[in-house]
């Protein structure tokens, strides 16, 4: 788990979900963390789609 998942996971349970488990609020943020998983894979072997936007628009004409 990545520990900017884990925090917000804590700070959800902290707030409103203190009368459940911790594993349901778990449950519920794995499909973000698991579509997380491909998108930072394309960002490293194609890195030209997360750079390649700045890299045009800061170009001179």
């Amino acid at each position: 788990m990545t520990p900017p998942v884990g925090v917000n996971v804590l700070i959800v349970h902290g707030h409103g979900a203190r009368d459940g488990p911790i594993h349901t609020i778990f449950r519920g943020v794995m499909h973000f963390t698991v579509s997380f998983v491909p998108a930072s894979l394309m960002m490293w072997v194609f890195p030209v789609n997360s750079t390649g936007l700045p890299n045009w628009m800061l170009e001179p004409d």
